[in-house]
């Protein structure tokens, strides 16, 4: 597991605690049991169309949402992504 003060500051910046519950809620029809409250509508609308965007279109959006391609990458395409994004979500409260 990653070790929250090895991430990247760039990382923590950028994918707040509230970003990282909203994230995990999305990702936990894949991954149940991570028990994050869940996102309102449009955020719950732009995580489903970055999870679905191509590698151009996922960059793109990334000049708005940077948090949350960040967060999404993390978690899709890392091993530890959970663990990170759970470590990130401690750190405030739950959105």
């Amino acid at each position: 597991m990653t070790h929250p003060a090895s991430l990247d500051i760039g990382v923590r910046t950028m994918v707040t605690p509230e970003i990282a519950h909203q994230v995990l809620w999305q990702y936990s029809r894949s991954t149940p049991g991570l028990g994050h409250p869940p996102a309102d509508h449009f955020t719950a609308s732009l995580m489903s169309l970055i999870s679905h965007a191509s590698t151009e279109h996922r960059r793109l959006l990334a000049r708005a949402y940077p948090g949350y391609v960040i967060a999404a990458n993390l978690i899709e395409h890392t091993p530890t992504g959970v663990d990170v994004l759970r470590d990130i979500a401690s750190v405030g409260p739950r959105a």
